[in-house]
């Protein structure tokens, strides 16, 4: 097994539970991305959210958020983006 292949074996066990899924967005390298999505065939796009970030992002996001990204961390030369919020005492929350 590859790593894709690893990491898609992971979205399914997450997606059987909707309660617990984590993930709202995936596509795979190779793979066709979703009409109205703008992805070239080699991208690798995977976006996560924990139930608190999402009632956090509900109660603070209209103050604005930040997005932070780096690359070059693994052998994938992948990027990995953030957001967040600032909190009430003007911290960032993940």
């Amino acid at each position: 097994m590859n790593d894709q292949q690893s990491v898609l074996a992971w979205i399914e066990e997450w997606k059987q539970d909707e309660e617990t899924n984590l993930i709202l967005f995936y596509n795979l390298q190779g793979k066709k991305s979703a009409d109205g999505y703008h992805l070239c065939d080699e991208d690798f796009f995977i976006v996560m959210q924990t139930p608190l970030q999402k009632h956090m992002l509900q109660q603070l996001g209209s103050n604005g958020v930040c997005c932070d990204s780096i690359h070059g961390t693994n052998a994938y030369d992948f990027s990995l983006t953030t957001l967040l919020v600032s909190d009430e005492f003007g911290k960032g929350f993940l």
